[in-house]
């Protein structure tokens, strides 16, 4: 870092991590770590600035298209991501004065190595703050989708994809929802607390809280900063984890003392879930793929005081016969294009190509052809990801639910109100979509084997 406090040279650094392929949310958490003489409120701008220009790229340089007359992709990284930032402060960041804006803009290209393109900088940035009231004016845009596409920052493929599956109301709200600031929400670990003793300890901290209305376990918190320094965190009271994967456990049905598989489990959210329904007299198997995902499990069950989990290094696509036959329930939470997490991972919509959902639901399928061979006779499979497309999640659905001696399980007496009359429901699915829905784009399903 160059200077602990400098915030808008920190963000130009966690960009430039980022050009190198490393995720947004990885570079900031590294970055923010590494700078404890930062405050809240640096932290903050610093997290904004980067989440926001990231999230807002695709229509940041459409605007800056209009006003270099070049694609912003043939200039200097350094010189596009001052411009980006720059930009993003003078359309979202009304707090920041303009002549901050562009004088900052001007010193971060001196001190960065870019120096003899001050006067580009100044210039570019001084006439967009004149030209304010016409930069998200796209009305030049004759398909109404492609206008959706930089209103939203969304690449054009998915909006169109979108819309053509799931209809204008439910994209234009996921787009909405996508541009807001994600919230942070935690399962309180039942296995040492309870709702009520966990938000009374929130409270001392200082920690302003609701209880999510799908979730009585879950707690939406307010302005929490560095969650990890709080004594409530520390003592393993609860796991970070969005309502909708909370609710994949709630529909599994687990009861005490099942044996339970998580083929995917990294950073173990269902894990602990499971565990600490299941109890002491069950056990949970958590998996993934490397030692650096399942050394992240271990981390939580210490953290949470679950011993019944058990942690191995496997790959889901690799049958393991031992396992064979073996699980009162096989969560099969599967990796796939992460569609529906873009609110918190903004850089997710730019790394995953159209052509790509096709080879992501070829291998979702091969991994649960060997998941649903570990359920044991009578037991359950609930198959979920963190995605917002037909083709990884009610195709493979159907395809699954077409296999013989495993039948769809409809789950509406274990959801709440608000959810038991969603379409799919009944059927034994659910898709939940940012903006409709008040949690992250998840889809769930449940299924039975015979026995």
């Amino acid at each position: 870092m160059a200077k602990e406090y400098d915030s808008r040279q920190m963000a130009l650094e966690i960009l430039l991590k980022t050009e190198e392929g490393t995720f947004v949310h990885t570079a900031l958490k590294e970055a923010l770590d590494a700078c404890p003489a930062a405050g809240r409120n640096e932290k903050a701008f610093v997290k904004r600035l980067v989440t926001g220009t990231v999230s807002a790229r695709l229509q940041l340089d459409a605007i800056l298209r209009r006003f270099v007359n070049k694609d912003p992709a043939k200039l200097k990284t350094k010189v596009r991501l001052i411009l980006e930032t720059g930009l993003y402060q003078i359309l979202y960041m009304d707090a920041v004065p303009d002549r901050a804006v562009c004088n900052e803009a001007v010193r971060l290209a001196a001190q960065n190595g870019v120096g003899y393109f001050k006067g580009f900088v100044n210039g570019t940035l001084r006439n967009l703050c004149r030209n304010r009231a016409s930069l998200l004016d796209f009305s030049d845009v004759a398909d109404p989708l492609e206008k959706l596409s930089l209103r939203y920052a969304m690449p054009l493929w998915l909006v169109r994809m979108w819309e053509a599956a799931y209809g204008e109301e439910k994209t234009l709200k996921m787009l909405q929802a996508f541009l807001q600031e994600s919230k942070t929400t935690v399962r309180v670990n039942t296995a040492k607390t309870d709702t009520a003793a966990c938000g009374r300890l929130l409270n001392e901290e200082h920690i302003s809280f609701t209880v999510h209305p799908y979730c009585p376990e879950a707690l939406v918190l307010q302005s929490t900063g560095n969650i990890s320094g709080l004594s409530s965190f520390q003592r393993g009271w609860y796991q970070v984890q969005d309502a909708s994967s909370i609710l994949a456990g709630d529909v599994a049905g687990i009861r005490p003392g099942d044996r339970i598989l998580d083929l995917c489990a990294a950073p173990g959210g269902k894990a602990m879930h499971a565990a600490a329904r299941t109890g002491e007299r069950g056990s949970v198997i958590a998996c993934d793929l490397t030692e650096k995902k399942t050394a992240l499990i271990e981390e939580n069950a210490r953290r949470l005081g679950l011993p019944q989990v058990q942690v191995q290094v496997r790959d889901a696509c690799v049958f393991v016969p031992a396992f064979e036959a073996g699980f009162d329930l096989v969560i099969a939470d599967l990796p796939c294009s992460g569609l529906g997490v873009i609110g918190r991972k903004s850089d997710i919509k730019y790394r995953v190509r159209e052509e790509d959902i096709g080879a992501l639901a070829k291998l979702q399928r091969q991994m649960l052809s060997n998941a649903l061979r570990y359920v044991r006779p009578g037991g359950t499979l609930v198959f979920s990801t963190c995605t917002v497309n037909k083709k990884e999640n009610d195709e493979n659905f159907r395809w699954l639910a077409s296999q013989q001696g495993l039948q769809a399980v409809g789950f509406s007496e274990l959801l709440c109100q608000a959810l038991q009359k969603e379409p799919g429901v009944e059927e034994g699915f659910l898709q939940l979509f940012p903006g409709t829905h008040d949690c992250d784009g998840f889809f769930i399903s449940k299924f039975r084997k015979d026995g």
